[in-house]
């Protein structure tokens, strides 16, 4: 028996995450096609699912320091 991994790039995951903390306002264009379950890395999607909950909270400028804050400080 043969055991497969799912495809993924690191490099993807940490590119999208990365665009929306250094320019929040691309958020909408990158949720159109990415969601929490895409990220096959785990801290990833929980970051991304941060950025999410911020976002659907109606936070604006979801930069490093707010997603950080809400990760390790949640309300």
């Amino acid at each position: 028996m043969t055991n497969y991994e799912l495809p993924y790039s690191m490099d993807a995951e940490e590119a999208a995450i990365g665009a929306v903390l250094i320019q929040p306002a691309l958020f909408n264009r990158v949720a159109e096609i990415v969601t929490s379950a895409d990220f096959f890395i785990t801290r990833l999607r929980m970051i991304w699912q941060a950025i999410v909950e911020l976002q659907a909270e109606g936070v604006q400028g979801t930069d490093i320091v707010v997603v950080s804050s809400h990760l390790f400080h949640p309300l």
